[in-house]
């Protein structure tokens, strides 16, 4: 969708989770803007974070995140 966004000229922007949609945004050239609902930010270890403003990217591997021990599964087994 990206793609056929920037062939039109169009900037693309996030619906939703965005501790998912920022990482897609800004690997993206069109990239615009993240929608901030935080409502799923209890489930991680390290929830996503906002600094002036900017949705600061976590420097880990993948998405960055890590599952808070009461959710996390394989914590466990």
């Amino acid at each position: 969708m990206a793609a056929e966004a920037q062939r039109r000229e169009l900037p693309a922007v996030s619906h939703l989770v965005p501790e998912i949609s920022a990482p897609l945004l800004a690997a993206i050239p069109n990239g615009l803007i993240l929608e901030w609902l935080p409502w799923s930010f209890a489930l991680y270890g390290e929830p996503p974070r906002l600094s002036r403003g900017d949705y600061q990217l976590p420097d880990k591997p993948g998405f960055g995140l890590t599952l808070a021990p009461e959710y996390d599964a394989w914590e466990t087994v």
